[in-house]
Formats: structure tokens, C-alpha cells, sequence
């Protein structure tokens, strides 16, 4: 789905005048170097179709390795999370034990759902952990966590007549996913 989502970004981005009249116009760059370097992203996360196995496992590895990363106190530096409660909002102490356990699910596994079905299915290196500013390789920051641009008050809170009628009760690890998708549309 990256992959695709990402071909389809690069077609629209040969220029800013091609860009802002596509359907993501709506986003701007401020210059053609600004384009250019984030098409120049997308177009190396096409690429990793591309890898060999040696190269994937490589990045595998390197995932493995980030997700054991010790701190200077001996914990893992994904041992209590807590980026997440940013997203709860005045609500944040309902996602104290929840948002620590999707993070700590994310940087062991790569992906936010908690499906046993899925998590069998999901062997495929994410892409976007491929390259960065970086270079080749891994170099996601230790605090990354895949739910905190998302408003999540409204998921633990659900507001009478809104699209979100789930409660913190009810399988608290994919609440969170499904909050945070149902966020983005309106973006």
C-alpha cells in the first residue's frame, strides 16, 4: 500500500505547478528544492522493492537491534513510552496503560494492530524505515510512536453522534489504531 500510495505521489510531483494541481495541492511547498527532496523520499521508498534479500535482512536487523536499545539507566528506551498521552488530551490518564503498550507493540513488531491474524501477515519491512535524512538504514528516533498525531480524546471519550462509538473497555491496543485512522480522514 506504501509503495503504491508513494508511486502515486511521485507522478503527481514533477513540478509545484503539477502538485498543486493534483488532489494533494492542498499541502504546499514553499520551493521546487522542498518538492523535490521529499519526491526524492518517496522515490527511494519505491526502490525498496528493489533490495536484495541480504539488504532487507540487513534492515531487519537493524529494526531488531533499535527495538533493544538500553538507556543510560539499563531500560530500554521504549520500556515506558509515554508520548502517546500527548494525544489523549485531559483524558490522558485513561491511555496510561493502553498508549505504553501500543508503543512497546510498534517498536517490537513495526505495526500498531494487535490482530494475531495480521501480525502473522506482516513480514514486509515498512519502507519509510528504510531511508531518512540519514541516508540507508534504519534511524527512526527512540520516541517515534505512530498514534500521537492523532486526537485521541474522542476515541477514549466518544461524543454523542460521532463517528467513534468504541470504549477504552473494549480491546484497548487496536481502540487506539482504530482511533487513529478514523482521525485521518478529515485531513
Amino acid at each position: 500500500m506504501i509503495l503504491k500510495q508513494c508511486q502515486a505521489l511521485v507522478d503527481l510531483s514533477p513540478d509545484i505547478a503539477t502538485w498543486n494541481n493534483s488532489k494533494y495541492g492542498f499541502l504546499r511547498f514553499s520551493s521546487l528544492h522542498s518538492l523535490s527532496t521529499i519526491r526524492k523520499h518517496w522515490t527511494l521508498y519505491i526502490g525498496t522493492k528493489d533490495l536484495s534479500k541480504s539488504e532487507m535482512d540487513s534492515l531487519r536487523a537493524e529494526f531488531r537491534k533499535c527495538s533493544r536499545v538500553k538507556g543510560s539507566d539499563g531500560a530500554t528506551l521504549q520500556g515506558f513510552p509515554l508520548t502517546s498521552l500527548r494525544s489523549a488530551g485531559p483524558l490522558w490518564k485513561e491511555l496510561s496503560d493502553v498508549g505504553p503498550q501500543q508503543s512497546r507493540r510498534y517498536w517490537e513488531t513495526g505495526v500498531t494492530f494487535d490482530d494475531r491474524d495480521k501480525l502473522a501477515k506482516a513480514n514486509e519491512i515498512n519502507p519509510t524505515f528504510a531511508f531518512s535524512a540519514m541516508g540507508k538504514g534504519f534511524a527512526l528516533h527512540y520516541g517515534s510512536d505512530p498514534v500521537l498525531p492523532f486526537h485521541l480524546a474522542k476515541t477514549l471519550a466518544p461524543i454523542s453522534g460521532s463517528r467513534s462509538d468504541e470504549t477504552i473497555t473494549i480491546n484497548p491496543g487496536a481502540l487506539l489504531s482504530i482511533g487513529a485512522r478514523r482521525n485521518a480522514p478529515p485531513w
